[in-house]
């Protein structure tokens, strides 16, 4: 349908990291100077570490397959998240 005005684009979104442990940034993140990455490398894949699957995901899917991952000892796998501004 095409219309003379315009509506805004609203994306709504869950609010479940607002309370999680592990989503916290340090006031040091947020200093002058800083910006915002939005591609966040895994923490936990070391130098050197053999992986043989990458996956990318945004939000808080990354912590509920962080936490599956570690949960199985899984060592080839690095997940990368997307972050949108």
């Amino acid at each position: 349908m095409v219309r003379n005005y315009r509506k805004p684009l609203i994306i709504i979104g869950p609010k479940v990291l607002l309370r999680h442990p592990s989503a916290i940034s340090t006031i040091n993140d947020m200093l002058p100077g800083t910006m915002f990455w939005p591609v966040l490398p895994d923490p936990a894949v070391k130098e050197g570490q053999k992986v043989t699957r990458v996956v990318f995901m945004t939000g808080k899917h990354f912590y509920a397959i962080e936490k599956e991952r570690d949960s199985r000892d899984i060592n080839n796998v690095a997940v990368i998240r997307l972050e949108v501004s």
